[in-house]
């Protein structure tokens, strides 16, 4: 029995050829270690369907597994589906690494997408490789668990962190400014502020985060648009 390719064709949007290309190339570094897995569910399901004559829900399919003859039944191309079934989906030392990862998975308290069926030991070699530095075990297992929005809090601090140290720095060095809110600070008539009153300072940054600190700013000061001071 023959097999059945499948080809398709397609062309860059105009101007979106360097993006276009690296959304290819991400996908295709998850797809291509996944499509061992994803086909024998295929397999499943599609042998439920047309064989059997009945539904199963993916997430039924995800834990079925069936023998090398049906799953020769569950495509067109025989042949290659009894090379694949031989030796991965019915090959026992490739079924309890399968069932390994998968009871690795369930282990995991809350989120599983961060660390998803990599070892530990895994996890923390690529950590390790996006950070750039050596990574202890405890920041691995800490970081596994995580959640995305503690994740996008972490960075907004940071963020904040940043601003806050290079305004003091600004400050300290009299290059930073303040406009100064009469109402507010207690400015006289002539739209001076009085910086002894440690008034507290606060700025968007350039990345429109917003900062402030309470130390006095240095006597001289210099005072531009973008910072305002409120008692």
């Amino acid at each position: 029995m023959g097999c059945c390719v499948r080809q398709w064709w397609f062309i860059w949007a105009e101007g979106q050829e360097v993006d276009s290309r690296r959304v290819v190339r991400n996908s295709v570094k998850k797809l291509i270690p996944q499509m061992i897995y994803e086909a024998r569910i295929q397999a499943v399901i599609y042998y439920h369907i047309q064989v059997l004559g009945k539904e199963i829900h993916r997430t039924v399919a995800c834990q079925t597994h069936i023998t090398l003859e049906e799953y020769k039944q569950a495509h067109k191309c025989e042949d290659a589906w009894q090379q694949i079934a031989q030796k991965r989906w019915c090959n026992e030392q490739w079924l309890k690494a399968s069932r390994a990862v998968r009871e690795r998975r369930l282990l995991m308290g809350g989120a599983t997408h961060r660390q998803g069926s990599s070892s530990m030991a895994r996890y923390k070699k690529h950590l390790e490789k996006k950070k750039q530095r050596p990574v202890s075990d405890v920041e691995a297992y800490v970081d596994a668990r995580r959640d995305e929005r503690f994740s996008q809090l972490e960075a907004r601090l940071q963020e904040e962190i940043e601003a806050r140290q290079r305004l003091e720095q600004m400050l300290l060095q009299g290059t930073a400014g303040l406009m100064v809110d009469p109402a507010a600070s207690g400015a006289n008539a002539s739209g001076n502020a009085n910086a002894e009153d440690g008034a507290r300072v606060s700025c968007l940054n350039e990345d429109h985060v917003n900062v402030s600190i309470a130390e006095r700013p240095p006597p001289g000061a210099c005072y531009f648009h973008d910072l305002v001071v409120q008692t």
